[in-house]
């Protein structure tokens, strides 16, 4: 589409966003061009067809502010969030607007969410985050655009740029934990499960040392820098397996961890003061700040439960190693983080251990009740299992004889 630039809403932390569209269109550039007072907006296929649909888009079409140019550019791929889409040339990952509903909400960019992503790549940078730990990795949504009309909130053409550190990195073994976890195909092995094989092939080791070798690496650049992370700048992440992807690049071991989604941030609010003084304008979107309470619960559910669990449950389903060793290799990390952190942090990992009950999602009984969690008055629902990595929680998970994933 292009747009009247009177229309147009459009913020970045850093490249602007005219430069990003137009450098989307790849070979195309020269085919498709802005009129004077205009603007680009790259849209999805779906979404493009939803907006023609809409009245208030068509007689803004019929007035010949908006103007449908057609498809352009080169391919892109759908990645596992489905609405975020890759092309190996390409330096950034368009997250579009889509009218359909995927694990409990509809997939639409919020206003508030395109504000967020801008706010917290210039917090990153200016407090020197982004740099924070070389094992931990950012895909930041640093750029927005959309249309302002009617009074609304959302006009549909929200469109978020994603940062793209994969580029030209296609062949890479780059891999989204929910892939690794996935149930694999009847009569095939799980893609966790080939790794470690060829792990313990390569390095000439037993399946379970290669296994316990790998779960070490992983906890070594997906459990320790995040639970660093908020201890050191009160910043906790919803790091679960679809945000979370690994780099598997040295010989099978994770080496990396990269974590995506605007929507996903957790600012404690003990630290509203002192990024005020960096990014005044990330202390004046709510949805961001939480009290430590509220983080620790939502932590020890996307990054325990959610993503190591699920690791620890696939490995044992798989017959790679056992729960339980797995498990204690877990609480062995957690007891250092906790002797060695001070902060919010070292709360965390304190709590996960002492605690007897663990705080998880209730994700059956939010679809069950048609909650769109994402939407305004939305709210997730939460409940609360044995904790097996607690003195307590430990006699219980022995009983059960595997950990619980979500």
């Amino acid at each position: 589409f292009a747009a009247a630039a009177h229309l147009v809403r459009e913020d970045s932390a850093g490249i602007a966003v005219t430069s990003i569209v137009s450098s989307l269109l790849g070979n195309d550039a020269g085919k498709v061009a802005a009129g004077n007072g205009e603007m680009l907006l790259p849209m999805h296929p779906l979404q493009a067809q939803a907006l023609m649909l809409d009245p208030a888009v068509r007689a803004l079409m019929d007035s010949g502010q908006i103007r449908y140019l057609g498809p352009a550019g080169p391919v892109f791929t759908a990645t596992s969030s489905v609405r975020t889409v890759y092309s190996d040339d390409a330096a950034w990952m368009p997250k579009f607007s889509l009218p359909v509903r995927i694990t409990n909400s509809k997939r639409v960019n919020r206003r508030h969410e395109l504000e967020a992503g801008v706010a917290v790549a210039r917090l990153f940078e200016r407090a020197g985050i982004d740099m924070f730990e070389p094992r931990l990795g950012f895909l930041h949504d640093s750029a927005y655009v959309t249309l302002d009309f009617f009074g609304q909130a959302e006009s549909g053409f929200e469109v978020i740029f994603r940062q793209n550190p994969f580029r030209g990195r296609a062949g890479d073994p780059v891999i989204t934990v929910s892939a690794l976890t996935a149930e694999p195909r009847p009569g095939h092995s799980s893609l966790f499960e080939t790794i470690v094989r060829r792990v313990a092939q390569d390095q000439d080791i037993s399946v379970r040392q290669a296994c316990r070798r790998w779960f070490e690496c992983y906890l070594d650049c997906a459990l320790d820098p995040l639970v660093k992370l908020y201890d050191r700048f009160g910043v906790a992440l919803e790091a679960h397996q679809q945000n979370s992807l690994l780099d598997l690049s040295q010989q099978g071991l994770p080496s990396r961890y990269f974590y995506r989604d605007s929507q996903g941030f957790y600012l404690s609010n003990s630290f509203r003061a002192r990024w005020y003084g960096l990014v005044p304008e990330v202390v004046q979107i709510r949805s961001l700040f939480f009290d430590d309470r509220d983080i620790r619960e939502r932590l020890s559910y996307y990054l325990i439960i959610n993503q190591i669990f699920s690791v620890i449950a696939r490995a044992g389903h798989d017959g790679l190693a056992s729960e339980a060793e797995l498990l204690a290799i877990l609480r062995a990390r957690l007891k250092k983080l906790a002797q060695e952190l001070t902060g919010a942090g070292g709360e965390f990992a304190t709590s996960l251990l002492d605690k007897p009950h663990i705080t998880a999602k209730a994700n059956l009984a939010i679809r069950l009740g048609d909650v769109d969690e994402l939407a305004e008055g939305g709210s997730a629902i939460y409940t609360h299992f044995p904790n097996p990595l607690s003195r307590v929680g430990l006699f219980v998970a022995a009983e059960q004889a595997h950990a619980i994933a979500s």
